[in-house]
Order: C-alpha cells, then sequence, then structure tokens
C-alpha cells in the first residue's frame, strides 16, 4: 500500500497513567524518525533532502481515528542535503530562515473516505501557508520498545508545488531553473508516549526529579518543596537539569499525582535559570496537565503563554482540546 503522509509522524497509544483516558498527547520521537524530501535536478537525477532538527505532539484516541489531531515544527535551518553550499543556499534564498525560520503543520480536522483516513491541516512554509490533505496509514503498533514505552510507526509521502510557497533562489532566475518545481516528502517514522511507571532506566539517585517525587510521597508538597530547595541550594552534589524534572513531572503525573507535577513544574520555573524554549516546554506541559484536570481556563492561560514565548507543538495541540 502506498504510504502517504506530510511533515507529521501520528501516534497510537495507551495511556500509561494508572486510570486510562481515552485519548491523550503523544510525541514525535525525533531520533527513530525521518523526514525527507526529493526534487528532480534539471540535469538528471534528484536532490535528496531532509530536516534534522523538528518536533511535534499528536492527540490520538485509539477508539475514535477520526479524532486525530497533529502539530509538527521543523526548523528551516536544519535543512540537510549533504551539499555544503547548496544547504546554505536553500536555507537562505529559498526558505529564508532569518525571517520564516520555522515549517510548521496544524491540523484542523479530518476526513475519511472508504477506509482511507486524512489528516486536514495548514502547511506554512516561508511566508505562505496553504490548505493540504494528508492520507496517512499505521506500519506497525502499538508495542512497548526495549524500555517500555508505548510506539507506532506510520510513513507516507506527499507532492508539493514549491511555487505555492513562493520557495526560489532569489538572487537569480537561471539557478531557480536548475530543480524541479514538484517536490515529493517522504516520512516512515516511529512516535511514543514515555512510560515512566515502567522504563527498565529508572531515575539516577541523585536526580532532581527522582528525589522531588521520593520526597512527595514521604511527605507530600510541603516535603518535596523542602527537597527541590535543598538540592537547588547545592546543585554541585545532585543531576539539576530541567529534562530531569520534567521528568519527575511525568512520573507524578503516571502515578495520579497531577496537582504534585503542576507544583513541580512551577519550582522548577522559578528556580531554575532557563530560555524561552525551555520555559514553554515548562509552561505546555503545565496546560497539559491542568487539562487533564478539566481545568480548562489554566489550561488555555498556560497553553497561550507557551506559543508566545516559542513555537511548541504540545502548547498548540492543548490549544485545540479546549472549548
Amino acid at each position: 500500500m502506498k504510504r502517504q503522509l506530510l511533515l507529521m509522524i501520528a501516534v497510537i497509544g495507551y495511556s500509561t497513567s494508572t486510570a486510562q483516558v481515552s485519548g491523550d498527547f503523544y510525541s514525535i520521537d525525533a531520533s527513530h524518525s525521518t523526514l525527507l524530501f526529493k526534487a528532480r535536478h534539471i540535469g538528471g537525477g534528484s536532490v535528496i533532502g531532509r530536516f534534522d532538527s523538528y518536533e511535534g505532539t499528536i492527540y490520538f484516541d485509539p477508539t475514535d481515528l477520526t479524532s486525530i489531531s497533529a502539530s509538527l515544527i521543523a526548523e528551516a535551518k536544519s535543512i540537510n542535503t549533504n551539499g555544503g553550499f547548496r544547504d546554505t543556499v536553500l536555507v537562505k534564498e529559498f526558505f529564508q530562515a532569518d525571517l520564516h525560520p520555522y515549517v510548521i503543520f496544524e491540523s484542523t480536522g479530518s476526513k475519511v473516505e472508504g477506509k482511507q483516513y486524512y489528516l486536514l491541516g495548514n502547511l506554512t512554509m516561508g511566508a505562505f501557508t496553504k490548505q493540504v490533505e494528508i492520507p496517512f496509514e499505521y506500519i506497525s503498533g502499538p508495542t512497548k520498545d526495549q524500555f517500555s514505552h508505548f510506539r507506532i510507526t506510520l510513513g507516507g509521502e506527499l507532492k508539493l508545488n514549491r511555487e505555492d510557497y513562493d520557495l526560489k533562489y532569489r538572487s537569480n532566475d537561471f539557478w531557480d531553473g536548475i530543480v524541479a518545481n514538484e517536490v515529493k516528502i517522504e516520512i516512515e517514522s516511529g512516535a511514543r508516549i514515555y512510560n515512566s511507571l515502567e522504563t527498565v532506566f529508572p531515575f539516577r539517585e541523585n536526580s532532581i526529579g527522582r528525589l522531588a517525587f521520593e520526597a512527595f510521597q514521604e511527605g507530600g508538597l510541603a516535603k518535596m518543596k523542602q527537597k527541590v530547595n535543598e538540592i537547588l541550594a547545592n546543585p554541585e552534589n545532585y543531576i539539576t537539569s530541567k529534562s530531569q524534572v520534567l521528568r519527575g513531572a511525568t512520573h507524578l503525573v503516571q502515578s495520579e499525582k497531577v496537582s504534585a507535577a503542576i507544583e513541580l513544574l512551577d519550582l522548577g520555573i522559578s528556580k531554575i535559570e532557563m530560555n524561552n524554549e525551555w520555559k514553554a516546554e515548562f509552561l505546555a506541559r503545565k496546560s497539559k496537565y491542568y487539562l487533564r484536570l478539566n481545568k480548562v481556563k489554566e489550561a488555555a492561560k498556560f497553553s497561550k503563554e507557551a506559543v508566545a514565548l516559542f513555537p511548541n507543538s504540545l502548547a498548540k495541540e492543548v490549544s485545540k482540546k479546549i472549548k
């Protein structure tokens, strides 16, 4: 069966929390994914490239395929054709990455024709946004991988006309004509939902995430706050990375301690120095957790703040679920 998909990956999985929910947010795993494009060269052969940096989120309900929703954000500067100067030209001239740093897909709905499902949405490249329909199919999953995370693999292709997005060699019409207007986008990828409770690689013993979780178990929020403050006062003795804070929050959520996870994220935001990209990630997690608590007003507030700080696919997906 012909695999068809755009610059996104859908993920199917089951919630890893104790109380299963019908739908949840899943993350694209770029380390097990490829995002390729191909265009014919006028002299023969093809130019083949990829995006090396991208992230995405999909909301998926395994009981209702039509509820699928997805956002994907790729960095235009991460284009890689193994071409040296050609890559510089693509980034600077075709994509004008300094002005338009991201290629963004955001779904707006879905449809089904016969047995084929389509994800409908807007694709933004350069200064232009166009509506697209993405036929998608499953390759495998959902299954647990060797680390107990839930995974699904999908693949596909889509043909676009680069002129629709004004992607061209701006300095010289002659050089623009050496590559075809039609661009084929191909993808085969895996995506996952992180299973904190069952992973075979538990927290490091001196991780801020692990110690915060254990402190909460021992004495609730007050004990957790005290422990986090103690750790951050003596950071040389602990692993205090932002990713470990996020992991601790995930462990709390999957243990049905959602309010405690929000408190841990707040401690991280207030006490750990971080750039806008990291802060947007923390705020997006907060918005997701508030939505889980059915606190829609708070979820809307923090998803909006996250997107304003830095493009964040999770925050975009949470916003779609807020009525």
